[in-house]
Protein backbone atom coordinates (compact mmCIF):
# COMPACT_ATOMS: atom_id res chain seq x y z
CA UNK A 1 0.00 0.00 0.00
CA UNK A 2 1.80 3.13 -0.94
CA UNK A 3 1.65 6.40 1.79
CA UNK A 4 1.22 9.82 0.68
CA UNK A 5 3.10 11.46 3.78
CA UNK A 6 6.10 12.76 3.99
CA UNK A 7 6.56 11.11 7.47
CA UNK A 8 4.26 8.29 9.22
CA UNK A 9 4.69 5.30 11.68
CA UNK A 10 2.14 3.01 12.60
CA UNK A 11 1.99 0.96 15.76
CA UNK A 12 1.81 -2.55 14.74
CA UNK A 13 2.23 -5.06 17.83
CA UNK A 14 5.90 -5.03 18.51
CA UNK A 15 6.89 -3.64 15.45
CA UNK A 16 6.00 -0.35 13.67
CA UNK A 17 5.45 0.26 9.78
CA UNK A 18 7.11 3.17 8.77
CA UNK A 19 6.31 5.33 5.75
CA UNK A 20 9.07 7.23 4.21
CA UNK A 21 7.33 8.60 1.52
CA UNK A 22 6.84 6.66 -0.91
CA UNK A 23 6.73 3.31 0.76
CA UNK A 24 5.58 1.32 3.94
CA UNK A 25 8.57 -0.14 5.65
CA UNK A 26 8.35 -2.70 9.12
CA UNK A 27 10.67 -1.95 12.13
CA UNK A 28 10.92 -3.87 15.03
CA UNK A 29 11.21 -1.85 18.39
CA UNK A 30 10.34 -1.75 21.92
CA UNK A 31 8.94 1.64 22.04
CA UNK A 32 7.63 4.13 19.99
CA UNK A 33 10.37 6.66 17.52
CA UNK A 34 9.73 9.63 15.63
CA UNK A 35 11.85 10.88 13.24
CA UNK A 36 12.56 14.53 12.32
CA UNK A 37 9.99 16.32 10.13
CA UNK A 38 12.73 18.58 8.54
CA UNK A 39 16.45 17.02 8.41
CA UNK A 40 19.51 19.04 9.75
CA UNK A 41 21.83 20.93 7.75
CA UNK A 42 25.07 20.21 9.43
CA UNK A 43 26.55 23.78 8.53
CA UNK A 44 23.47 25.38 9.28
CA UNK A 45 21.96 24.09 12.65
CA UNK A 46 25.09 23.14 14.61
CA UNK A 47 26.12 26.04 17.01
CA UNK A 48 28.71 26.81 19.41
CA UNK A 49 27.57 27.74 22.72
CA UNK A 50 29.71 30.67 22.40
CA UNK A 51 27.71 31.25 18.76
CA UNK A 52 24.83 31.17 20.41
CA UNK A 53 26.03 34.03 23.10
CA UNK A 54 26.79 36.73 20.14
CA UNK A 55 24.09 35.85 18.23
CA UNK A 56 21.18 35.32 20.24
CA UNK A 57 18.31 37.22 17.70
CA UNK A 58 19.94 35.21 14.76
CA UNK A 59 19.88 31.93 15.73
CA UNK A 60 16.05 32.71 16.89
CA UNK A 61 15.02 34.28 13.61
CA UNK A 62 16.79 31.08 12.45
CA UNK A 63 14.68 28.46 14.24
CA UNK A 64 11.48 30.50 13.46
CA UNK A 65 12.02 31.05 9.41
CA UNK A 66 13.14 27.42 9.33
CA UNK A 67 11.80 25.12 11.46
CA UNK A 68 14.39 23.52 12.36
CA UNK A 69 16.20 22.83 15.77
CA UNK A 70 19.68 24.22 16.16
CA UNK A 71 22.20 21.99 18.08
CA UNK A 72 24.11 23.94 21.00
CA UNK A 73 27.30 22.31 21.19
CA UNK A 74 29.90 22.30 24.28
CA UNK A 75 33.52 21.31 23.51
CA UNK A 76 32.34 20.03 19.83
CA UNK A 77 29.53 17.72 21.57
CA UNK A 78 25.67 18.57 21.15
CA UNK A 79 24.53 19.71 24.70
CA UNK A 80 21.32 20.94 23.97
CA UNK A 81 18.74 21.55 21.51
CA UNK A 82 17.03 24.84 20.42
CA UNK A 83 13.09 24.52 18.98
CA UNK A 84 10.23 26.99 18.42
CA UNK A 85 7.54 26.82 20.86
CA UNK A 86 5.22 25.55 18.44
CA UNK A 87 6.97 22.93 17.56
CA UNK A 88 7.74 22.20 21.32
CA UNK A 89 3.72 22.28 22.31
CA UNK A 90 3.40 19.84 19.37
CA UNK A 91 5.92 17.63 20.48
CA UNK A 92 5.02 17.58 24.21
CA UNK A 93 1.32 17.29 23.13
CA UNK A 94 2.44 14.20 20.75
CA UNK A 95 4.30 12.78 24.13
CA UNK A 96 0.81 13.27 25.92
CA UNK A 97 -0.66 10.91 23.98
CA UNK A 98 1.68 8.29 23.95
CA UNK A 99 1.30 8.33 27.45
CA UNK A 100 -2.18 7.95 27.82
CA UNK A 101 -1.86 5.06 24.95
CA UNK A 102 0.58 3.39 26.81
CA UNK A 103 -1.69 3.25 29.66
CA UNK A 104 -4.39 1.86 27.58
CA UNK A 105 -2.08 -0.69 26.27
CA UNK A 106 -0.75 -1.73 29.52
CA UNK A 107 -4.34 -2.71 30.20
CA UNK A 108 -5.13 -4.67 27.07
CA UNK A 109 -1.84 -6.69 28.47
CA UNK A 110 -3.16 -7.12 32.03
CA UNK A 111 -6.85 -8.35 30.52
CA UNK A 112 -8.37 -5.13 32.62
CA UNK A 113 -11.10 -4.60 29.61
CA UNK A 114 -14.44 -5.39 28.88
CA UNK A 115 -16.94 -5.36 25.52
CA UNK A 116 -18.23 -2.34 24.53
CA UNK A 117 -21.82 -3.65 25.31
CA UNK A 118 -20.96 -3.96 28.69
CA UNK A 119 -19.31 -0.86 28.58
CA UNK A 120 -22.43 0.61 27.69
CA UNK A 121 -24.46 -0.75 29.81
CA UNK A 122 -22.59 0.15 32.66
CA UNK A 123 -22.21 3.77 31.43
CA UNK A 124 -25.85 4.64 30.62
CA UNK A 125 -26.90 2.90 33.82
CA UNK A 126 -24.29 5.01 36.23
CA UNK A 127 -26.14 7.85 34.29
CA UNK A 128 -29.26 6.75 34.38
CA UNK A 129 -29.72 7.34 30.58
CA UNK A 130 -32.90 4.96 29.84
CA UNK A 131 -32.28 1.89 27.29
Amino acid sequence: MPCSTRRSLVRASNSLAVCDGSKWTRKYYTKYVWRSEVPLSLTEDFKTVSEVKKNLRSVLEQIKNTGRPVVVTVNGKPDAVLIDVETYERKLRSLNLVGFLAGGEEDIQHGRTRSTSTFLKEFKRAKKIPS
